[in-house]
């Protein structure tokens, strides 16, 4: 049995108008039309109009096409892909949002 293993693709858009989540994701449905793929968007962050989305190892290829065009007035364009969100969220730090308190940073009073 073959398992489905995910991808994670960082994407910007290039837009005059500050898109919301609920715009990116209309954009995503639209860019993806009819085909099925199953595309999460994970993370946005609205300021710098970047984000993460996930879809599946097999669809990698045909999901990079679709994204990287042009939609009502906004281009999208992929910067990097990744097996896992940890190395993307290290790499884009912006992406990550704030960082959260562990017991140890408790202790040292952070």
């Amino acid at each position: 049995m073959r398992t489905i293993r995910r991808r994670y693709l960082v994407f910007k858009i290039d837009s005059k108008a500050i898109l919301s989540r609920r715009n990116v994701l209309e954009l995503l449905k639209e860019a993806s039309g009819n085909e099925a793929f199953s595309i999460t968007l994970l993370t946005y962050v609205p300021e710098i109009m970047e984000g993460i989305i996930r879809c599946d190892h097999r669809n990698i290829g045909r999901v990079r096409e679709i994204l990287n065009g042009s939609f009502d007035g906004a281009v999208v364009r992929t910067l990097r892909t990744s097996g896992t969100v940890r190395t993307l969220k290290n790499t884009f730090s912006e992406l990550s949002g704030p960082r959260k308190k562990n017991k140890q940073d408790l202790r040292k009073g952070f």
